[in-house]
């Protein structure tokens, strides 16, 4: 199937107009080139449909739509009819999908989808031409249009699967039909959608569901709380699990680990083998990231050379653990992109690995459901037992994490108010020269890129 036509048939939809072939699907009119089909997605604050005038004026060749709007039929313009555009997208995907043997690798997890994504990309588009989503594709919205971008000189997908509530991987997991599903992790994450830890495992598992309908591989974290819970339900099912140097008992694992400012070097054994690599991603969770990607190419049969060379290329991708050119001579990590409890904790353990005086500058943490406070309590915590310096912190939930930091802590109602007292007492020497790393982190909603752009911005001369 090339043409909206054909897919309109394949979904028993309405088609009118001429028949056009499918170059590219989109919902963003700002995304939307010439000769692009634009689907009217109706999301909680935005229609869609709204947007059709726009979207024929950049060029559209086609439309999906649940109403016909009147620029529609003035232009006389190929559209196809059906009565939910979101389940119709879902629906186009999955046919679309099953024409193309493509080899494609479902990532979820609580922590670490998208750079594991990222590495295994790294790896795999060594070994054959590989698709990676646009952007952070990774929802009801998301995945099926990164599949309708899938072609057939396509080698190999990773898609990565999100979701804040029950239900969400199977419905997109079902699309997908991946050969290989690695589940990173499970923690406190969207609480207030899944409930409990318990929740959250028992939803991420959910990509798993297709492997009882034929064959896949399995990528399991061992040292995950909830690893015999999804080892259980995977009786029948081939798998691989990847740990770090803490459990050898793992298919994939790491030995001699050294970390640097830069990233980390490590003795990867697979299975019987064992190779020298190199990482130039911060932390040791990403050395586990690295771990999951690798197991992933070896249950699609990449070689040794490509998994070595891929690894170490991989770029950190922005706002997640990536070290800024210095400002005013502090180093910054940028670690803006999101929040999780265990993400917060990894990043708080690489700002502990620097030399000199350590900064966390952290904004709230967002949908953790009714133990929020203890868990932004464990953040405080966590930062004074790394023996990190001083804690700037913003958004009412963070309160909590100044109570249990003590001393050299501070709360701040904005985020401008946050970076004028820091920008202040860098100035003044308050916080004390010679090396200086500063790590910014907070949930998605809090923006805590712009702490990171503010202290750019004000990059004019020097601390001492």
């Amino acid at each position: 199937m090339k043409t909206l036509r054909q897919l309109a048939k394949a979904i028993n939809a309405k088609y009118f107009g001429d028949d056009v072939a499918i170059q590219a699907i989109t919902h963003d009119t700002r995304d939307l080139n010439v000769g692009d089909i634009y689907i009217s997605l109706k999301g909680d604050r935005l229609d869609g449909h709204d947007f059709v005038g726009e979207a024929l004026a950049k060029g559209a060749v086609a439309v999906i739509i649940s109403q016909v709007p009147a620029e529609l039929e003035k232009q006389r313009l190929p559209y196809l009819l059906v009565e939910d555009t979101t389940r119709a997208l879902g629906q186009l995907a999955k046919v679309w999908r099953q024409q193309f043997s493509t080899k494609i690798v479902a990532i979820t997890g609580s922590a670490g989808k998208t750079t594991t994504r990222n590495i295994l990309y790294a790896i795999l588009s060594r070994a054959g031409k590989t698709l990676l989503p646009v952007k952070n594709y990774n929802n009801h919205w998301g995945v099926p249009l990164t599949l309708l971008r899938l072609r057939a000189d396509d080698d190999y997908a990773v898609l990565e699967l999100g979701a804040n509530h029950a239900g969400e991987i199977a419905y997109t997991v079902e699309l997908v039909q991946p050969e290989v599903a690695v589940l990173t992790n499970a923690g406190a994450s969207h609480l207030a959608g899944f409930g409990s830890l318990e929740g959250v495992a028992m939803a991420k598992s959910e990509i798993f569901q297709e492997f009882n309908k034929g064959q896949g591989v399995a990528i399991l974290n061992k040292e995950d709380h909830f690893y015999n819970f999804w080892n259980n339900k995977l009786k029948n099912i081939d798998q691989l699990s990847f740990c770090s140097i803490e459990s050898q008992g793992a298919d994939v694992y790491a030995t001699n680990i050294q970390m640097t400012d830069q990233g980390s070097s490590f003795t990867l054994h697979i299975l019987k083998e064992s190779m020298t690599v190199t990482l130039p991603l911060l932390g040791r969770n990403n050395i586990n990231n690295a771990l999951a990607a690798a197991a992933a190419a070896v249950a699609l049969k990449v070689n040794q050379e490509d998994i070595i060379k891929g690894l170490a290329t991989v770029a950190p991708e922005s706002g997640r653990l990536c070290l800024l050119p210095a400002v005013a001579g502090a180093r910054l990590i940028d670690d803006t992109y999101n929040a999780s409890v265990n993400a917060m904790l990894s990043a708080l353990e690489v700002l502990s690995t620097f030399s000199g005086k350590r900064v966390a500058v952290l904004g709230d943490m967002g949908e953790l459901g009714v133990d929020e406070i203890a868990y932004h309590q464990q953040v405080g915590e966590a930062a004074k037992n790394l023996g990190i310096d001083n804690l700037y912190v913003v958004g009412e939930k963070m309160q909590s994490a100044v109570h249990a930091f003590g001393e050299y802590a501070q709360h701040f109602t904005t985020k401008k108010a946050l970076v004028s007292q820091l920008i202040t007492e860098l100035n003044t020497n308050r916080l004390a020269c010679g090396e200086l790393t500063i790590l910014v982190k907070g949930s998605r909603a809090m923006r805590m890129e712009e702490v990171i752009e503010e202290l750019q911005h004000h990059n004019e001369g020097a601390l001492c």
